[in-house]
C-alpha cells in the first residue's frame, strides 16, 4: 500500500461517537456498529482530517516514540479492516492534509496501543425490522 494512498469515511450512513478511549462506529445502512481502540481512534480522526497513509505513521511514530514500520504495518491491517466493512473507501479529493494542523487529538493516550476494532451485530435484528428515520438525508 502506497504511503500518499488516502481514505475517508464511506458514503454509508455512520454515526461516530468517542466514549473514554474507544470510538463507536454505527452503521445505519447494515445495523452493525463497532468499536475501536488504541491507535485506531487516532487514526480515524487523521483520516477524516484527509491525512495520507505517510503522514498518519509519521505521526504516530513520532508522537509514541515505534518504528514507522511497526505502526504502518498495525495501521495497514487496520484500513484494510475498514475498507472490508465499507467503513472507508479511497479518498476523492487529492488535497493533503497540513501537517501543522494536525495537533492533538481527543483520546490521544500517553503509551502506544495497537489499534484494535471489534464488530457486533446486536442491532442487526431491530433495524431490519425498524430502520431508523435519518433526517435531513435524502
Amino acid at each position: 500500500m502506497g504511503t500518499d494512498r488516502r481514505h475517508s469515511p464511506s458514503e454509508a450512513r455512520l454515526e461516530t461517537s468517542l466514549i473514554d478511549d474507544e470510538l463507536v462506529v454505527l452503521c445505519l445502512d447494515s445495523g452493525y456498529y463497532y468499536t475501536i481502540t488504541g491507535i485506531g481512534v487516532i487514526v480515524w480522526q487523521l483520516i477524516e482530517r484527509g491525512a495520507s497513509l505517510g503522514l498518519i505513521v509519521e505521526t504516530i511514530a513520532q508522537r509514541y516514540e515505534q518504528e514507522a514500520q511497526k505502526v504502518q504495518a498495525n495501521i495497514e491491517t487496520f484500513l484494510d479492516k475498514l475498507v472490508l466493512e465499507n467503513l472507508v473507501g479511497p479518498a476523492e479529493s487529492t488535497d493533503a492534509a497540513d501537517p501543522a494542523t494536525i495537533g492533538e487529538f481527543d483520546g490521544w493516550q500517553p503509551t502506544y496501543i495497537p489499534v484494535t476494532i471489534s464488530k457486533y451485530n446486536d442491532l442487526f435484528e431491530a433495524f431490519a425490522s425498524d430502520p431508523p428515520l435519518v433526517v435531513g438525508r435524502l
